[in-house]
């Protein structure tokens, strides 16, 4: 967080990529395996984000993770973070890795 206890712009990507990696992880995919056993690793190579309000310190978020779309070779997906004390949906994001 910043000095007044905000969340940092750029903070917010960390919270995205943990529910993206744990997404995989639930179906199956560990990404450290993938890249030992086949030579594939994961890169963001589109991200679109809306902020709506702010994290602060000590705040507990959930955040989501929706696959919407896969090609041949990448992932769309779409993401919140929502605070869930007062249900208040703090950033919409959408992802593509490939």
């Amino acid at each position: 967080t910043d000095a007044g206890g905000v969340v940092y712009h750029a903070g917010y990507l960390r919270f995205l990529e943990r529910a993206r990696t744990e997404w995989l992880r639930a179906h199956g995919i560990e990404q450290s395996a993938l890249a030992r056993e086949h030579g594939i690793v994961f890169a963001v190579t589109e991200l679109s984000l809306r902020f709506r309000g702010p994290a602060r310190l000590d705040d507990g978020l959930l955040a989501t993770c929706v696959l919407e779309q896969r090609g041949g070779a990448s992932l769309e997906f779409s993401q919140e973070l929502v605070r869930p004390v007062d249900n208040a949906r703090l950033v919409d994001a959408r992802v593509r890795a490939a």
